[in-house]
């Protein structure tokens, strides 16, 4: 067979053509970039960004699940623009580096050690310079990092305080009925499930927090097994009324929020299908009752979890002026003349004690100089 150089030349010319065409048929035209601003731009797919995002995700079952619930928590409603200081979502694209960041993973045979605890407090505006000013120059300077506070209004002022991320409005109404409490509950579980810490422990404005004791108690327990520890406000489980089978009651145990109570992380992820989300706020409607029975009803009765009683713990309902030694206390409280019988500053100085407790447990601070 005789080859000519016309022959060559047209072979030569058809298999690059097909080689092209061949690149051009199989490679995806939309660039990494351009998929990450199509995302960003919120274009590009038919649901929500929760879905979009699944298939890029690595990892285990559970840590896809994670992510998923950290996508759904940050949503509209909690106001992290006033929470943060900066936009989470500027010009519709994402800004993803203002998502607080993940506790780093640590192997569960580590001892727990304070930076694993996420210590959320309840507040509202009224109380922002009466009450928080004096947990934020006392307790909470030792442990500025490891404290949110979930509040109803945007304060500048308090966010300043903190760092970044840690001072959320809630946008919850500024009141202390059911519906409010239940609303901030909500979104501190929310957002204790996204930190991906061991502990989730929560108090009340009126409460000095003895991180040193609470970090002993937490030590001796597994945050891999259902733990619920705080001191119940009754001598005996609450009683209601069924909502599901008329005629019938319900009893379950409960740890009152004004002693503060602790969840581990086991058990906070097994309440997501039921308090989840804003599910937390349905339940409190349907049984209607406050945040701290809401939450003892989901872990007792539903879940069928033992509340652990923890006396170390102590609400304004208590005789506070029982306690002289604050070394031996996980949490205090006040209410009017019934405070701890802690020597230190006048009364008139300090009538919540907040202070002298202080500087009974750490004695070389600034404020504690002159004692």
């Amino acid at each position: 067979m005789r080859i000519t150089f016309k022959k060559v030349i047209k072979t030569s010319i058809l298999l690059i053509a097909v080689c092209v065409f061949s690149v051009l048929f199989c490679w995806d035209k939309t660039t990494p970039a351009k998929s990450l601003q199509t995302l960003q731009d919120g274009h590009g797919a038919d649901g929500p960004l929760v879905e979009s995002l699944r298939g890029d995700l690595e990892g285990s079952e559970e840590e896809i699940r994670r992510n998923q619930r950290s996508a759904k928590s940050f949503s509209p409603d909690a106001d992290l623009i006033n929470a943060i200081g900066n936009p989470q979502i500027q010009d519709d694209k994402i800004n993803f580096k203002d998502f607080p960041k993940k506790s780093k993973k640590k192997s569960d045979d580590e001892a727990t050690e304070l930076d694993d605890i996420f210590i959320s407090i309840k507040t509202t505006s009224s109380f922002h310079e009466s009450r928080m000013q004096l947990l934020l120059d006392t307790w909470i300077s030792k442990c500025r990092k490891q404290t949110y506070i979930f509040t109803d209004a945007s304060d500048f002022s308090l966010i300043e305080k903190m760092p970044d991320g840690h001072v959320i409005n809630t946008n919850c109404p500024e009141s202390h009925y059911r519906k409010s409490l239940c609303c901030k509950m909500s979104k501190e579980l929310d957002f204790f499930i996204d930190s991906n810490k061991r502990w989730f422990c929560h108090v009340d404005d009126d409460n000095y927090l003895n991180t040193d004791q609470l970090l002993q108690l937490l030590q001796k327990y597994n945050h891999t097994e259902n733990w619920y520890l705080g001191k119940p406000s009754l001598s005996h489980p609450l009683e209601i009324q069924s909502r599901s089978r008329e005629g019938q009651k319900v009893a379950f145990w409960f740890a009152t929020g004004g002693a503060g109570f602790c969840i581990s992380k086991a058990l906070g992820i097994a309440m997501v299908p039921e308090a989840g989300g804003g599910k937390l706020i349905k339940v409190g409607d349907s049984i209607r009752l406050p945040d701290d029975c809401t939450i003892g009803y989901i872990i007792n009765h539903i879940l069928k979890v033992d509340l652990t009683r923890v006396d170390l713990f102590h609400s304004h309902l208590e005789s506070q002026f029982r306690i002289q030694d604050p070394k031996k206390h996980i949490t205090l409280s006040y209410n009017e003349q019934n405070v701890a019988s802690v020597p230190g500053f006048s009364l008139k100085d300090d009538p919540t004690r907040f202070k002298s407790v202080h500087c009974k447990l750490y004695p070389s601070e600034e404020m504690c100089a002159g004692l």
